[in-house]
């Protein structure tokens, strides 16, 4: 049994090994990460990650089979064995988040890991920095980073441009997301975080320096660089349409909506050339060079702690991938929050109560709070009744997306009580739908996205119970 043991370690195969014992360890992040991919409820930048990052494999294992670079016949005993005791450590600690932390963070803890995995797997393609970073992007996050980043992205942004604005002899001011002039007040909505610019800026930085095949360290400079190269022209950005939205510069009607693009594409392919700049003149040193014969070691010193390694790895494998089949999560705990009941009106029309639908009733088992949905007739209005800070409290927007509609954002608008709802026109086929929302508490608190919300909720400068309000109707 050792021996054979010995003989697997000492494989160069063994890598694979590695990377399918893992690969069996994360099974639940594989099947959220299906379900996330095709429920359409997230953008699907995460596939272009996943392609990039297969596509560059290929391209490197191919490169490195033409140039002759033969596998090594022995293995570089204590390069494996210190990853063997990473990867068995970073599984424990997988082991003890997973009943507590959200889908999420156990699937960037898995990613992460298999990234680990992944770098110096075969001598023939030694995966970097980039890639791993790449294998990160590739998660449906999208949705996420605009639920937790969205509103503190927005403050950011709104700071920043009323910054450059000053400097550029304007007299404004930054209150939250608005921007506040003597004549006019501009407000930076939920699709203007800069979200999807910081995404897309880490993308291509990340593919930049797997191609270039930068170091480590390199790449963590570089992949930081861009971070702030995309909030910076996001600001830039914001700042420029601040003078078209407060009609500094008038724009027709017909020319605002390419306008407002074309001032976004160009910002950020300036920033992305920059990027792409520094990346490809880092020196020859920052590199990573492909050795076609390793560097070995006599295996005497770490052949003896070879199966126990070995069966440490797998052991604790096998208990990641069964601690999902025997763990159950706990019941929601009630909240002290009495409820008073569904409104019986809104806006002065009586409500018909629908019943829910299987897929939202099971939902609601595990919401913190209540759910309902009425019609008035002309319109469809989804009432959630929220007692904690929860992700679960998704924007109605993800939802529709899910469904399969498009999305197109409009401006806030007032209804005649001066509450401000956000608005967006759904379409699918040849319905189209306007789609308004709010959320409110009972001390007079209002928002108009859930991100601004989950962090007035979290900072304690707003307590339970909330309301959301979802408002469907009809455009013919």
């Amino acid at each position: 049994m050792t021996k054979a043991l010995l003989a697997v370690y000492q494989n160069p195969s063994f890598a694979f090994v590695q990377l399918a014992a893992l690969l069996i360890a994360f099974w639940p992040v594989w099947h959220w990460y299906c379900e996330r991919l095709f429920d359409r409820s997230d953008e699907p930048l995460g596939i272009v990650a996943l392609i990039t990052v297969l596509s560059l494999a290929g391209w490197r294992y191919l490169a490195s089979e033409r140039g002759g670079i033969k596998s090594p016949t022995t293995p570089m005993s204590e390069d494996s064995m210190c990853k063997i005791v990473t990867l068995s450590m970073l599984i424990c600690s997988y082991c003890l988040i997973l009943p507590i932390a959200s889908p999420m963070v156990s699937a960037l803890f898995a990613m992460a890991v298999i990234g680990i995995c992944l770098c110096r797997a075969d001598n023939r393609y030694r995966p970097i920095f980039g890639d791993s970073a790449l294998i990160i992007l590739s998660l449906p996050m999208v949705a996420s980073l605009n639920f937790y980043l969205g509103y503190p992205m927005r403050v950011l942004a709104c700071h920043l441009a009323s910054a450059m604005l000053n400097l550029g002899g304007l007299a404004v001011s930054a209150q939250g997301t608005e921007i506040l002039s003597n004549n006019s007040i501009v407000g930076i909505d939920p699709p203007c975080s800069g979200i999807k610019m910081l995404w897309v800026a880490l993308y291509l930085t990340a593919t930049f320096a797997s191609v270039r095949g930068l170091k480590t360290l390199p790449t963590i400079k570089v992949l930081v660089l861009s971070l702030v190269a995309a909030i910076a022209a996001n600001a830039l950005r914001v700042s420029s349409l601040f003078y078209v939205e407060s009609g500094i510069i008038e724009v027709g009607t017909a020319w605002h909506s390419i306008v407002h693009s074309g001032v976004g594409v160009a910002v950020f392919a300036l920033s992305a050339a920059v990027l792409m700049k520094i990346t490809y003149s880092l020196p020859e040193s920052e590199l990573i060079q492909q050795i076609a014969t390793p560097k070995t070691q006599t295996p005497d010193a770490t052949a003896k702690h070879a199966p126990i390694l070995i069966i440490s790895f797998i052991s604790l494998c096998m208990l990641a991938a069964s601690i999902p089949l025997i763990y159950r999560s706990e019941p929601i705990k009630e909240s002290n929050s009495v409820f008073a009941g569904w409104p019986t009106q809104f806006e002065g029309q009586r409500l018909q109560q629908v019943k829910l639908s299987e897929l939202t009733e099971r939902f609601a088992q595990e919401f913190p709070g209540k759910i309902a949905v009425y019609t008035t007739g002309k319109s469809r209005i989804v009432y959630r009744w929220v007692t904690q800070a929860t992700r679960q409290l998704h924007p109605s927007s993800t939802c529709y997306k899910a469904s399969g509609y498009e999305i197109k954002w409009l401006p806030e608008n007032l209804d005649a009580n001066n509450n401000k709802w956000a608005a967006f026109e759904a379409t699918k086929g040849s319905e189209k739908l306007l789609v308004r929302e709010r959320l409110f508490d009972q001390e007079g608190h209002s928002w108009t996205d859930v991100s601004s919300w989950y962090w007035s909720a979290v900072l304690n400068q707003s307590k339970s119970p909330w309301w959301s309000v979802s408002v469907a109707e009809r455009i013919e």
